[in-house]
C-alpha cells in the first residue's frame, strides 16, 4: 500500500531536494470508460455522500478521476483495512506522459474476450485522460496496458472535513483532498487521547461532544494534520491550514514485456494482455498463430518465403523504447538459409493479423545474423530506427528457406533502449500490504515483495522495529555493558579530548 519506499521519509539532504524513487508496476491495464467496447455494469463513488462532491472535490473538479476494481479498494494490513479513496496515482502508458488520477470509486466493467484475471488489474479513467497516456492520434482499441505507481501529489490545496450525518450519540464524517491516504484520526480532548480507525466506506464514526474538538488526521507514516474547533453538531465542511508533505517522486516509465517467447517455458499463467502473440505468414499472406501458452513453436514452412511475427496487445513506441531485437532459432536447412527483411507495422487489430489494414513503419531494419557452430542455430539481432516516434506493435521478418524446411524458436527477446533500462518493474502485488503491519526496509527471503518493490505499510511505534516478514518487533538492546562502565569510558574520552 502507498508504496513509496524508505527513502521517501527523507526528502531534504543539505536543503537540496532530491528525487525519490517510487515502485512502478508494469502490470495493470487501463481502460477507457467511454469507449462502446466496454460495458460499465456500476461505479461505485468514494464521496456521493457529500453534496455536489463531484465539483466540491478536488480530482472530480478537474475531471482526473479514475477507479479501480472493487477487490483493490481496501488495503490489508494486519491491524485494519483501509480505504483508497482519493489516493493520487501516477499512471504511464505508451505515450511515456505521466498522468495524475485521483482514485474516486471502484468499477465494474464487462470486456468481451477478456481473461476474468485482468479485471483485478483494471484502472478505469475517461476518454480525456486514456488518449493523453495512450496514443495521441487516436486508437479504437477502449485497453492499454499501463505502468502504475503510487503517488502523493501535491494538490496545492488544503484537505477538508466534512461531518456528514449524526444522531444522538455519534457523527459520522470524511476527509477529502488529501495528498495521501489517511489510516486513522485522533481526537485530544482534555484527558482523552483517543485514536479511531477508519470504516470500510472511507469515513469516520465519532462520539458526539457538547463543545468543539480538534481532530487529527494520520496517514501511513504517522504524518499529522490538525482540524481545529470541530463541532459535530453541524453538518458542514471544515478547512485545515496544513497537509501532508508533498516528496519529489521520479516518474515511471511504461514498459512492455521483453522476453517474447523462451522454448519451454510455462506461460499458462501469464495474461495474454502481457504475451507477445506469434505467427508465420506464408507468401499467399496466408496466417497461423500458435497458442498463447505454446510452449514449443516449431512448424515446417509451407512456402518460400516465409515470415515469422510478433503482435504485442498494446500499440507503443517500439523503435524509442528498444534498442533491438534478439532471436535464436533453428532451421533445418542452414546451408540454404537467407535472411530477406525485417519491418515494423501498426495495427489496431489485436485478436489476429491482416497485413492489408496494418500500417507500415519501419521498413529494413537493420539486421545482423551469423550460423552456430551447432549446424542448426541462426542468431538473429534486429535493430530500431531511435529517430521514428510512430507507434507500433507487429514486427515481421521474413526468410527464404526451400518449402519443408522445419523452423523452431529457441528464445526471442528485446532489448531496451538506455533511456528505460534502469527502472525496477514490480507487479501488481506491490499495490496491498498483503497483511502486513509496517514497511519493510531489509532484503530477505521472508518478504512477500521482490528487492524495491516493497509498499509502504506504515511505521512502528518508538521502541520497535520492522521485522523482515512486516510486523513490529520489540526493538532489543545488545548493550550489556553495565551503566558504571559507561560512565568510566566516557570520562576518559572527555579527558583525552580535553588534553588534545
Amino acid at each position: 500500500m502507498f508504496s513509496l519506499t524508505l527513502l521517501t521519509l527523507v526528502c531534504y539532504v543539505l536543503g537540496n531536494r532530491h528525487i525519490l524513487d517510487t515502485p512502478c508496476m508494469t502490470d495493470f491495464v487501463a481502460v477507457n470508460l467511454n469507449s462502446p467496447r466496454i460495458i460499465v455494469n456500476e461505479i461505485k463513488y468514494c464521496y456521493d455522500k457529500i453534496p455536489d462532491f463531484r465539483t466540491s472535490v478536488h480530482g472530480h473538479n478537474i475531471k482526473s478521476d479514475c477507479y479501480i476494481n472493487e477487490y483493490l479498494i481496501g488495503v490489508n494490513k494486519s491491524t485494519n483495512t483501509v480505504n483508497r479513496c482519493g489516493e493520487w496515482l501516477e499512471v504511464v502508458g505508451p505515450s511515456q506522459n505521466p498522468v495524475m488520477c485521483m482514485i474516486a470509486g471502484s468499477v465494474d466493467v464487462t470486456i468481451n474476450g477478456a481473461n476474468p484475471q485482468i479485471y483485478t488489474r483494471i484502472i478505469g479513467v475517461r476518454n480525456s485522460i486514456f488518449s493523453q497516456i495512450t496514443i495521441a492520434s487516436g486508437t479504437s482499441l477502449p485497453l492499454s496496458q499501463v505502468t502504475v505507481a503510487e503517488s502523493d501529489f501535491d494538490l496545492r490545496i488544503n484537505p477538508s472535513l466534512y461531518v456528514l450525518s449524526k444522531n444522538d450519540t455519534h457523527a459520522i464524517i470524511q476527509f477529502t483532498d488529501h495528498n495521501r491516504p489517511p489510516e486513522k484520526i485522533e481526537i485530544i480532548d482534555g484527558e482523552l487521547n483517543e485514536e479511531i480507525k477508519i470504516n470500510s466506506d472511507d469515513t469516520f464514526t465519532i462520539q458526539l461532544f457538547s463543545h468543539s474538538i480538534n481532530i487529527y488526521l494520520i496517514s501511513f507514516d504517522s504524518e499529522k494534520t490538525e482540524f481545529k474547533g470541530i463541532d459535530l453538531n453541524t453538518i458542514t465542511r471544515y478547512a485545515t491550514d496544513d497537509r501532508f508533505v508533498s516528496y519529489n517522486l521520479r516518474s515511471c516509465k511504461y514498459l512492455a514485456d521483453t522476453q517474447m517467447f523462451i522454448e519451454g517455458k510455462n506461460y499458462t499463467n501469464i495474461l495474454p494482455m502481457f504475451r507477445w502473440k506469434m505467427y508465420y505468414i506464408a507468401d499467399n499472406d496466408n496466417v497461423t498463430s500458435f497458442p498463447l501458452t505454446e510452449s514449443i513453436i516449431q512448424f515446417d514452412t509451407p512456402s518460400d518465403p516465409i515470415s515469422t511475427c510478433f503482435l504485442y496487445s498494446t500499440p507503443l513506441r517500439l523503435n524509442q523504447d528498444f534498442k533491438e531485437l534478439r532471436m535464436d532459432f533453428r532451421c533445418s536447412d542452414l546451408h540454404s538459409y537467407k535472411f530477406i527483411g525485417a519491418n515494423l507495422y501498426y495495427t489496431d487489430r489485436i485478436s489476429s493479423v491482416d497485413m492489408k489494414t496494418a500500417n507500415l513503419i519501419s521498413s529494413d531494419l537493420p539486421t545482423k545474423y551469423y550460423f552456430d557452430k551447432d549446424g542448426e542455430t541462426i542468431h538473429m539481432k534486429i535493430g530500431f530506427d531511435a529517430s521514428s516516434y510512430q507507434y507500433s506493435n507487429f514486427i515481421k521478418i521474413t526468410h527464404s528457406v526451400p518449402i519443408g524446411t522445419t523452423l523452431s524458436l529457441k528464445k526471442s527477446y528485446l532489448i531496451r533502449s538506455k533511456a528505460n533500462d534502469n527502472q525496477t518493474e514490480c507487479d501488481h502485488t506491490t499495490f496491498d500490504c498483503q497483511f502486513t503491519e509496517c514497511t519493510i526496509t531489509t532484503t530477505s527471503s521472508a518478504s512477500p515483495w521482490q528487492e524495491n518493490c516493497q509498499p509502504t505499510c506504515g511505521t512502528c511505534r518508538v521502541g520497535y522495529v520492522c521485522s523482515d516478514q512486516g510486523f513490529c518487533l520489540k526493538e532489543q538492546n545488545f548493550n550489556q555493558r553495565s551503566g558504571c562502565l559507561n560512565l568510566i569510558i566516557s570520562m576518559f574520552v572527555l579527558a583525552l579530548l580535553l588534553v588534545l
